[in-house]
């Protein structure tokens, strides 16, 4: 208990106590972050226009340094998910905590703000996994199945624009992974605001047949796959 705050004396201490191996720690993220932005310059040098494609996950879990950085930001006792569907039949729980959408407000969506810029750093292209959260996220009490869970909505409007604002700092594109339950109205508010909407052939079907090219949106990152679905063999 005396280690869950950043700013706790026993924190202090123990950074004073270890100061060499977090030093070590902190060099390592730093090299980390030069190596990427050497291959990302190596890449535009190649002729790559748009260099390295990155990718942000949904959330963090409730043991990672954001969570421990800005522990007044998240929600407790719930975790994000799904809901039933074809795909799951029994919901999907993921495991991590989500940021509270009224503290996020309150505190000027900073930390959003914070994450998009460090994951923009060396992108060309940035992908917004499970992109229906900027909108809205299925919350499930802890220790429940997914099925107990229920939608809990977000400024979409607020976090697209902040979104928005570190994209064309950074100059980079970003593409909405709006595959599974997307809500109604969402889509066209990925067009509005200029994202790239996913897709991916295994779901481009209409009655198990494959769709037609011109049948795609010229709005879109087409792939064959994703990370979450088995090889295309």
């Amino acid at each position: 208990d005396a280690y869950q705050r950043p700013d706790a004396p026993a924190v202090e201490a123990f950074r004073a106590a270890h100061a060499d191996a977090i030093e070590f720690q902190a060099w390592l993220q730093f090299e980390l972050a030069e190596q990427l932005a050497r291959a990302a310059a190596a890449g535009r040098d190649a002729g790559l226009a748009i260099g390295i494609y990155q990718d942000l996950a949904v959330g963090s879990s409730d043991d990672s340094a954001d969570t421990w950085m800005a522990p007044a930001l998240f929600a407790e006792g719930v975790s994000v998910g799904a809901p039933p569907d074809a795909y799951a039949p029994e919901g999907q729980d993921w495991g991590f905590p989500p940021l509270d959408p009224h503290r996020s407000r309150g505190d000027g969506h900073r930390f959003f703000a914070a994450l998009l810029r460090a994951s923009f750093a060396s992108a060309g292209a940035l992908r917004i996994d499970h992109s229906m959260g900027l909108a809205r996220l299925f919350w499930i009490p802890r220790g429940r199945p997914g099925s107990e869970g229920t939608y809990v909505a977000y400024p979409a409007a607020e976090l697209l624009g902040v979104l928005a604002l570190e994209s064309r700092r950074a100059g980079a594109l970003v593409i909405a992974e709006d595959l599974g339950t997307v809500p109604e109205g969402f889509r066209p508010l990925l067009r509005e605001w200029g994202l790239l909407s996913s897709s991916v052939l295994h779901f481009e079907r209409d009655a198990g047949t494959p769709r037609a090219s011109h049948a795609i949106s010229d709005q879109a990152l087409a792939s064959v796959d994703t990370h979450d679905m088995p090889p295309l063999a």
